[in-house]
């Protein structure tokens, strides 16, 4: 992308473009503000990016580009789009 900040919260928030991993930054900061400990997935590969993340003791996922989150892997959800 060519807008700046594209890859960060800012993207998201301030300036309006961004990439999945500007939305996985901004889930994470979102995470983050609710005391909730998160792990950027594949951060600075040009991949798809989501955050991983426990919920009640059990491995999860929170991917802020498609709105979405649930438990166990990425992808193992019913509308994995094949971005990896």
């Amino acid at each position: 992308m060519k807008h700046p900040y594209y890859n960060k919260a800012y993207g998201v928030f301030i300036n309006g473009y961004c990439s999945c991993a500007g939305t996985t930054d901004a889930t994470q900061m979102v995470l983050h503000y609710m005391g909730m400990n998160g792990k950027h997935v594949h951060r600075n590969q040009f991949r798809h990016q989501w955050v991983s993340i426990t919920l009640d003791g059990k491995k999860g996922w929170a991917d802020g580009q498609v709105g979405a989150a649930g438990y166990g892997a990425w992808g193992d959800h019913s509308y994995n789009p094949s971005w990896n």
